[in-house]
């Protein structure tokens, strides 16, 4: 039995597993060892990717926020942490740069981030550009987000990609499977707003009872919403030198996102939910 130095690559193991694959841990490259060498057979002939998991961890102050109300909002720049692991995993990736490379992160308090602020990390600082009113003058142009200097790909002083060994970053997090395929989670909302919220002890029981109805009617149905999974959402590294292996990874509890430039959009190329 294999004894990982952390949870999180436990989780992973569990994610991948799950998908069918197969994968050994710290395997020596050249005196490198990345946590894993992920096959697509038992016979480990064909390697489907490598894989670094870093941990962010937050301080003792930020640690009793996030357990009160399950936000964030820091004082430094909200991208640092991501940055920080892309820079780590820069000399693990190089013995193995000819295979897809996928930097996994596991944040130990906070909810995973969305893709939009990967992207910064990834691409430069999230901006926004509006046009101003100039009185007795027609606005010109449009409001867009961009994005600005300091990603992790793009080498500013000489304005050329770097880090394309990295093509992917996913974020680790635990769901409820059975409670996103039946819609649970978006009925609730609903049930509060029809009874006017859950202020006093009379809202809240009736909150309670209708709750209650709608988890028996869901559970006759054979839907388990005491069931957990471990899930990955990949954000692609736009400059990415090898093409993410998304036939492998297009499966159960996977989120694939990429970023369109035509479109400035960022696209989700796969949601196990609504498969």
């Amino acid at each position: 039995m294999t004894k990982f130095k952390k949870y999180s690559e436990q989780q992973f193991a569990t994610y991948l597993d799950n998908l069918g694959l197969y994968w050994e841990y710290e395997r020596d490259w050249e005196g490198k060892n990345p946590d894993f060498t992920i096959y697509s057979d038992i016979s480990k002939k064909r390697i489907v990717a490598i894989a670094e998991i870093k941990e962010i961890d937050h301080t003792k102050g930020e640690k009793e926020i996030l357990k009160k109300t399950n936000f964030l909002s820091r004082s430094g720049h909200p991208n640092t942490s991501e940055r920080k692991k892309i820079h780590e995993v820069r000399e693990q990736f190089k013995v193995v740069r000819n295979y897809p490379c996928l930097l996994i992160i596991k944040d130990l308090t906070a909810p995973p981030k969305p893709p939009i602020l990967t992207l910064a990390s990834m691409l430069g600082d999230l901006s926004i550009s509006f046009p101003v009113r100039v009185p007795g003058k027609k606005p010109v142009g449009k409001t867009f987000n961009f994005f600005g200097k300091q990603g992790k790909m793009i080498d500013q002083k000489g304005n050329r990609k770097q880090n394309t060994t990295i093509t992917a970053i996913g974020y680790i997090e635990t769901i409820k499977p059975d409670v996103i395929r039946s819609g649970f989670d978006k009925m609730m909302p609903k049930i509060i707003k029809e009874i006017g919220g859950v202020s006093d002890e009379a809202h809240t029981n009736l909150y309670l009872e209708k709750a209650q109805k709608l988890e028996n009617r869901l559970t006759k149905k054979g839907f388990d919403l005491d069931k957990t999974a471990i899930g990955v959402s990949f954000t692609l590294n736009p400059f990415r030198k090898k093409r993410f292996p998304r036939s492998f990874f297009a499966n159960k509890y996977s989120r694939i996102f990429r970023y369109s430039p035509s479109k400035s959009r960022i696209l989700l190329d796969y949601d196990w939910s609504k498969v």
